[in-house]
C-alpha cells in the first residue's frame, strides 16, 4: 500500500485574507444602504365625466327623428339615469335648440344653478319639445332639420363672455362633460 502523503496546511496571516474578502464586504454593506422611494399616501383622484346608458335614451340620440306636425304636436326627449363615477360631483345640465355659437346660443332649459347634489342626481332628464313653436326660433326659414343638444357636466357652466369658445356651453376648468344631440326633421309648412 502506498503511503499517504499529507500535505501540510499553511495558514495565511489574517491580514491577507481580509484583503481578499474586502470586495464582498463592501458590496454587502452598500446593498444595505439603498434608500427606498417614498410611497404616496393616496393616489390623486381623477375627475371622470358623467355617464348615461345609450339604451335608455329615447328617442335614440345622434339620429334624425321624423316629426309630422299634422299627426302630433309634441315630442319628448329622455336620457335615462345620469350619474357620475366621482361620488361627490354635482350634476349640471343645459338644453339648447338650434345652437349657433355666434348668434343663437341661449339655453332652452337649465338644471339648478348650484347643480344637483350627489344624493339627488337625476333619474333622467326629460324635456317636452313642441317643434312648431320651439324649433323655429333661431332657425332660418329654409331649414327642415333642427338640432337639440343637451350638455351634462360635473362642474358649473361659465358665464359667457364675448370671446367664449362655446357661449353658454363652456364649463369650469377641471369639469368634465358629455353632450347628447338629437336631430328633428319636419316640414314647417305643415305647422298649424
Amino acid at each position: 500500500m502506498p503511503a499517504l502523503r499529507y500535505r501540510p496546511v499553511v495558514l495565511e496571516p489574517v491580514s491577507k485574507s481580509i484583503y481578499r474578502l474586502w470586495p464582498l464586504a463592501a458590496a454587502l454593506w452598500s446593498a444595505g444602504c439603498i434608500v427606498p422611494m417614498p410611497i404616496d399616501a393616496a393616489p390623486a383622484e381623477v375627475n371622470l365625466p358623467p355617464y348615461y346608458s345609450t339604451a335608455a335614451v329615447t328617442p335614440p340620440a345622434e339620429r334624425v327623428i321624423e316629426f309630422d306636425p299634422e299627426v302630433e304636436s309634441e315630442l319628448e326627449l329622455r336620457t335615462g339615469v345620469i350619474d357620475d363615477p366621482n361620488p361627490e360631483d354635482r350634476i349640471f345640465w343645459r338644453w339648447f335648440y338650434n345652437y349657433q355659437r355666434n348668434s343663437f346660443n341661449f339655453a332652452a332649459g337649465l338644471g339648478p344653478a348650484e347643480g344637483a347634489p350627489p344624493e339627488q342626481k337625476p333619474e333622467g332628464l326629460i324635456i317636452p319639445v313642441k317643434p312648431c313653436e320651439d324649433l323655429v326660433v333661431g332657425a332660418s326659414s329654409d331649414e327642415n332639420i333642427h338640432r337639440i343638444e343637451l350638455i351634462v357636466a360635473d362642474g358649473p357652466f361659465l358665464q359667457s363672455t364675448d370671446n367664449a369658445l362655446n357661449p353658454n356651453q363652456d364649463v369650469a376648468e377641471g369639469a368634465e362633460y358629455i353632450k347628447l344631440v338629437w336631430f328633428v326633421r319636419f316640414d314647417r309648412s305643415k305647422c298649424p
